[in-house]
């Protein structure tokens, strides 16, 4: 008796092993070549262009002036982490999983310590984060959505912004993609080798970012929506497995990190103020916004460099919202889906949809206990599906008989008319220098003996051109023995001289005494007959009085008192620094 050949479910046929279809072209098929019209192999290389031209965007677009802007607080916590003697306690000691730093570190032996060089690492990861997107949307759907969602990525201004930045946010958005598409390829294949990826890449994710995890979460629905049940059933405990084992390799980590190593809540007080001036009901509509168009002055409480001084045309704002909004409508509805030829296509959008709002509800609800959600930071979790959705909806729109081509192409120009202004203003946005000139004042003018103290978080970024002038922070002093050149370089309070990351002014707004015992220890490195030269955040002089916040005032008490007066020195280029000495 012949047996009956087993068929391939038809669920996990993917349209790439199909014919090939016409990229940018939605006619009626080609009957010669029996081409699918949403198919198209990957050694096409109409296709393999198309792919190569938008990555080869993305990373000029990353590199542009990419070392113009000086390094900001975040990012010059980077580099404390990559330079001080004690970096595996400050890795512990981190708000952040160790991955970046561990590359960072690796990656600045060769590259070397210049803006640019120090950002270029978070350039190269997000240029792969497009090439991905190109990708991971051919397997969700077909090659039209990969090659209209690398191209939003590549020109999506915010993820532009990350990645010229010395942080993890690109690394995180990558490995998030790889967990998606891994988790994708095992339930097609069930192969042992597809569960390695998917632990491996969840794994990048989880020790790129704690927030990983709003991100992996949602990508467990995939198996509840999966078609074939009796599949999926079959290799239940290898998808189990991956999970217990992505948990119990991340596990030393939190109890190296959180358990044995206790870490102060000073350093994320600034989310709950983040939180408390974004309105409710306003801040998943603005994630959204940042994820199509990007930020701009005024949208958000939190520093982001160039957008935070980037005027943008209400009208053009408008305009992109509008085209966003209609296209995630286009998504939603089904109309005209049928031309697709894909499969369960409703679970596909079903998934993608839970990927981008799971992770902004979740941080949205559990910010009303604990502020966790911040816009354009923290959000970014939900990103890669928010571009694939975006993609989806123009590849659908080329579907449209006769005029699809002509549409798709339309909608993206009209979409690219406020998001190529954005860029064009981001990139015009000249350098906003503070740190490098304060850094080369104290140089030109502080004596060997003399004492710099710097208050709430100003030290780090000095600390760093500092050392691009020679210096070496060591044990509260600043050396550089190619010129002789030896002052102290404290913090005030004394808690940030252990790591500068951290501000954390409780012990000294408890108590004045705790204020005086500080400057007490600043005076012990004090030369004879020399001055104390004081760095603010923020300050006030006017008619030889000095006003700066609460604690930085108790310091100033405290000089005062031993007979130290301000003289301002600040400059064009430099604000609020002052030289303090006896009269």
């Amino acid at each position: 008796m012949a047996s009956k050949k087993r068929k391939k479910p038809k669920g996990l046929e993917h349209p790439a092993n199909k014919a090939s279809e016409q990229i940018f072209s939605a006619g009626p098929k080609d009957k010669s070549t029996k081409r699918s019209l949403d198919a198209i192999p990957a050694r096409d290389w109409r296709f393999l262009a198309a792919a190569v031209a938008i990555v080869v965007v993305a990373f000029l677009l990353r590199i542009y002036r990419i070392g113009e802007q000086e390094l900001w607080v975040d990012e010059a916590g980077s580099f404390y982490l990559m330079t001080t003697p004690n970096w595996l306690r400050s890795l512990l000691n981190d708000n952040t999983p160790p991955l970046y730093y561990l590359l960072l570190r690796a990656w600045v032996r060769a590259g070397g310590y210049s803006e640019a060089a120090l950002r270029l690492l978070s350039a190269g990861l997000g240029t792969l984060f497009v090439a991905a997107l190109i990708w991971v949307g051919r397997e969700f759907f077909n090659i039209r959505t990969g090659l209209w969602s690398g191209w939003f990525g590549a020109i999506a201004p915010i993820h532009i912004y990350y990645s010229q930045e010395a942080r993890a946010y690109t690394l995180l958005l990558l490995a998030l993609l790889l967990t998606y598409v891994s988790c994708w390829r095992a339930l097609k294949s069930n192969a042992l080798m597809s569960w390695i990826l998917v632990v491996t890449s969840a794994l990048l994710a989880l020790y790129s970012h704690y927030f990983a995890i709003f991100g992996l979460t949602p990508a467990a629905l995939l198996f509840v929506i999966w078609p074939e049940k009796q599949q999926v059933k079959r290799f239940w405990l290898r998808a189990g497995g991956a999970g217990v084992l992505t948990g119990l390799l991340f596990l030393p980590w939190l109890l190296l990190g959180f358990v044995f190593m206790p870490h102060s809540l000073a350093g994320i007080l600034w989310i709950q103020d983040a939180w408390q001036r974004t309105p409710p009901l306003l801040a998943i509509p603005k994630s959204l916004e940042l994820f199509g168009l990007g930020s701009q002055a005024g949208l958000l409480p939190i520093a982001m460099k160039q957008f935070n001084y980037l005027d943008f045309p209400a009208s053009l704002r408008h305009l992109g919202l509008v085209v966003i909004f209609l296209l995630g409508i286009w998504v939603a509805i089904p109309w005209g889906e049928k031309q697709l030829g894909l499969p369960w296509l409703a679970r596909r959008k079903a998934w993608l949809w839970t990927l981008l709002f799971f992770p902004l509800a979740t941080l949205w609800l559990v910010s009303f206990y604990r502020p966790l959600y911040v816009a354009g930071r923290y959000d970014l979790v939900a990103f890669p599906a928010f571009i694939i959705l975006l993609g989806f909806a123009l590849a659908k729109i080329q579907t449209i008989k006769e005029i699809g081509p002509l549409l798709a192409c339309l909608v993206a120009l009209i979409l690219f008319i406020p998001i190529g202004t954005k860029l064009y203003l981001y990139y015009q946005v000249p350098p906003l220098p503070d740190a490098q000139p304060t850094a080369k004042l104290i140089d030109a003018n502080v004596k060997n003996g003399d004492v710099v103290v710097f208050t709430r978080l100003r030290g780090l970024p000095v600390l760093y051109y500092l050392h691009r002038l020679g210096y070496q922070w060591k044990e509260g002093s600043c050396e550089n023995r190619a010129t002789g050149r030896r002052f102290a370089c404290r913090a005030f309070p004394r808690e940030a001289e252990e790591d500068p990351r951290f501000y954390d002014p409780d012990r000294v707004l408890n108590s004045s005494e705790e204020a005086r015992k500080d400057v007490q220890d600043f005076m012990t490195t004090l030369g004879p007959a020399r001055a104390f030269w004081v760095a603010f955040h923020s300050s006030n002089f006017s008619m030889g009085r000095l006003e700066v916040p609460t604690p930085d005032s108790l310091l100033v008490e405290e000089l005062e008192r031993l007979g130290f007066y301000p003289t301002s020195m600040s400059t064009d280029e430099v604000t609020d620094i002052y030289r303090f000495a006896r009269w």
